[in-house]
C-alpha cells in the first residue's frame, strides 16, 4: 500500500514539471504597438499604389489633366470687341435718351444746348461703332447680364426716373450732376478697354472715343459748378 502510494505521488511531480516545461517555451512575446504613426503636418500624399511607392498629389492637376489659365493682360481676361462694342452701344443710348430728356426738360439755355449737344455726339459714336462693326465683320451682342452690369442697369434706370420727376432747376442740376457722373465712369471704361484690346484698329477707334467723353466730361463739370453742384472729378 505504501508503495503505490509513493509511485502515484512520483507520477504527479513528473507530470507537473512536464507541463511547466510546455508553458515555459510556449510563453508570448511582447504584443507589437498598433499604435498608427502620426503624419506630418500639411501632407499632401495619397494611400499607396500599386508599386508599394507613396503618390505625390499635383494641386495643378485636375481629373489626370493640367489646369491651363485663361489667356489674360495686366488689367483682367481681355474681352472680345463685340463685348467693348455692346458697352459702348449701352452708354451711348443711355446719354442719347437722357441728352433729349434735356432739350425738352431743361430750364437753364446751357443745359438745354448741352443736352442737344450728347445726342448729337452719341449718335454720331454710335454709328461710328456700328459702321466699324460691319466692317470688321463683328457683331454687336448684348453686355453679359452678370452682377455688375444688372447693378448698372438698376443705377441708370433710376437715374432716368429721378430725372423725369424733376423739373426746372432741380431737373438742370440734377441732369448736370448724372452727366458728370457718367461720363467718368464711361471715361474710365474706355481708358480700360483701350489698354486691354489687343486689335490695333479697334484701339483707334477707342483712341477717338477716349477723347471725346473726355471733352463731354470737361463741359459737364463746367455746367456742374455754375449751377452750384459738386462735379466728379
Amino acid at each position: 500500500m505504501c508503495a503505490h502510494r509513493s509511485l502515484l505521488a512520483a507520477a504527479l511531480l513528473l507530470a507537473g514539471a512536464v507541463l511547466a516545461q510546455q508553458t515555459t517555451g510556449t510563453s508570448p512575446g511582447p504584443t507589437p504597438s498598433t499604435t498608427p504613426r502620426p503624419e506630418s503636418a500639411g501632407s499632401t500624399t495619397t494611400p499607396p499604389g500599386p508599386s508599394g511607392t507613396e503618390r505625390q498629389t499635383d494641386s495643378s492637376k485636375v481629373g489626370g489633366q493640367a489646369m491651363t489659365p485663361p489667356a489674360s493682360s495686366a488689367l483682367g481676361t481681355t474681352p472680345a470687341p463685340e463685348m467693348i462694342l455692346a458697352e459702348l452701344h449701352m452708354a451711348n443710348q443711355a446719354e442719347i435718351e437722357m441728352g433729349k430728356m434735356a432739350e425738352q426738360k431743361a430750364e437753364d439755355k446751357e443745359v438745354k444746348k448741352f443736352g442737344k449737344r450728347m445726342v448729337k455726339a452719341h449718335t454720331e459714336m454710335d454709328e461710328e461703332a456700328q459702321s466699324w462693326a460691319r466692317k470688321n465683320k463683328v457683331t454687336i451682342v448684348a453686355p453679359p447680364q452678370n452682377e455688375a452690369h444688372q447693378a448698372e442697369m438698376q443705377k441708370m434706370q433710376q437715374t432716368k426716373q429721378r430725372l423725369e420727376s424733376l423739373s426746372g432747376a432741380e431737373f438742370d442740376r440734377a441732369y448736370m450732376l448724372a452727366m458728370a457722373e457718367d461720363h467718368a465712369n464711361d471715361l474710365n471704361k474706355v481708358r480700360t478697354f483701350e489698354q486691354q484690346t489687343t486689335n490695333k484698329s479697334l484701339e483707334k477707334l477707342l483712341d477717338k472715343v477716349r477723347k471725346e467723353i473726355a471733352s463731354h466730361k470737361r463741359e459737364a463739370n463746367t455746367l456742374v459748378q455754375k449751377l452750384g453742384t459738386t462735379a466728379t472729378r
